[in-house]
C-alpha cells in the first residue's frame, strides 16, 4: 500500500491519500501516526480510500478502536475524521462509520473531498 500525507495549515486538516491493497497491518501504523500528529497540532483528518482495495475484515473493523487507539490514547478516537471511499467499498466504510460512532468516535463518510472539507471546517 502506498500513501501520501499533506497538511493544509489554513484549514487545519491532515489529508492522507491511500492507494493499493488496504490491510490492517499496513494501515494501522499510518492511522496511528496521523492521529497522534493531528492531536498534537489540534487538526482534523481526511483519510482518502478511493484508490484502495479493502482487505480489512468486519471483525478487525469492530475491534479497531480498542486494538489501535485505546491502548495508546483513548482520546485519539475523538479527532474529527472524514473517510472518503470508492463505490465498491462503500458498504464496508458505512459499517466502519457506524461502529466507530457507536464507540464514541467523531467520523463521517463521504464520496468526495470537497464535501469532507466542508464538514470538517463548518462550525458544529
Amino acid at each position: 500500500m502506498e500513501y501520501t500525507s499533506t497538511i493544509d495549515k489554513e484549514k487545519k486538516i491532515i489529508i492522507v491519500r491511500l492507494a493499493g491493497s488496504l490491510t490492517e497491518k499496513d494501515l494501522a501504523p499510518i492511522v496511528l501516526k496521523t492521529r497522534l500528529k493531528a492531536k498534537k497540532l489540534k487538526y482534523k483528518i481526511i483519510f482518502d480510500f478511493r484508490n484502495t482495495d479493502n482487505y480489512i475484515s468486519i471483525v478487525d473493523a469492530c475491534n479497531w478502536i480498542l486494538d489501535h487507539y485505546e491502548k495508546v490514547d483513548a482520546n485519539l478516537k475523538l479527532i474529527q475524521t472524514a473517510h472518503i471511499t470508492n463505490k465498491k467499498d462503500k458498504d464496508f466504510f458505512q459499517f466502519v462509520e457506524t461502529v466507530f460512532s457507536n464507540r464514541g468516535a467523531t467520523i463521517k463518510l463521504f464520496e468526495d473531498e470537497k464535501a469532507a472539507i466542508k464538514w470538517l471546517t463548518s462550525d458544529q
